[in-house]
């Protein structure tokens, strides 16, 4: 009988090394869409990098990973997280965003959430990580509706 955590194994590092690709791939368009000073759509390229290094999660946790291999898929989404608030809370200092505060202190919160799924990730039962994948995907996605939304909407950013 075949051992079926190198199976898994090795549709884990398959995987991984598609979205790693892709979310490469993503991250040289976030670089040049930057350096052309485009930053509105480099924001948006960084939403969409975010978004593959979240479900990667999923796909590390179902497909076998390791817990130290989903501890760094988890430290891919807490970087991108962390260069792209940076990035949007310049430009909302740039174009003098009225609610830079409020938004600064969501995107404290919603790190604070990832840097907590992480910990649960390395120390707790693994299959946890699909749960709280589930919730980060949904804090993500309700971040970019309530406030980057708002922000789109006084014209200074991002749809």
């Amino acid at each position: 009988m075949p051992d079926l955590r190198l199976t898994f194994k090795f549709r884990w590092l398959g995987a991984a090394t598609r979205r790693k690709q892709a979310i490469l791939k993503r991250a040289k368009q976030i670089d040049t869409l930057k350096n052309r000073d485009c930053l509105v759509e480099a924001l948006n390229a960084e939403h969409e990098a975010i978004e593959l290094a979240l479900q990667s999660i999923e796909s590390a946790v179902t497909s076998g990973a390791s817990r130290a291999e989903v501890v760094d898929v988890m430290n891919v989404v807490i970087a991108f997280c962390t260069v792209h608030f940076e990035d949007e809370e310049k430009l909302m200092r740039r174009t003098g965003y009225r609610r830079l505060g409020a938004h600064v202190a969501a995107h404290k919160r919603l790190l604070a959430k990832f840097v907590t799924a992480r910990g649960n990730a390395a120390s707790e039962d693994i299959s946890l990580a699909t749960l709280d994948h589930l919730d980060l995907l949904h804090a993500f996605h309700n971040h970019v509706a309530v406030w980057d939304r708002r922000m789109a909407a006084t014209g200074k950013s991002i749809a």
